[in-house]
């Protein structure tokens, strides 16, 4: 009895190194722009609409 070839494993696997890169990626971005882009904009809207209401006083 022969042993069958191993086809298609290089294939395989770089398939799920590619999407596993692809997802974790997509996941590292999302998580930079909720926890730290989004807070940081929002913190300037609040200054900048102090500043234009300060300004808006005098």
């Amino acid at each position: 009895m022969a042993i069958a070839p191993i086809t298609g494993m290089f294939k395989r696997r770089a398939i799920v190194d590619v999407s596993t890169a692809v997802v974790l990626g997509l996941a590292t971005g999302s998580a930079y722009w909720h926890l730290y882009v989004t807070p940081k904009i929002d913190h300037r809207k609040e200054y900048l609409a102090k500043v234009k209401e300060e300004r808006k006083q005098r």
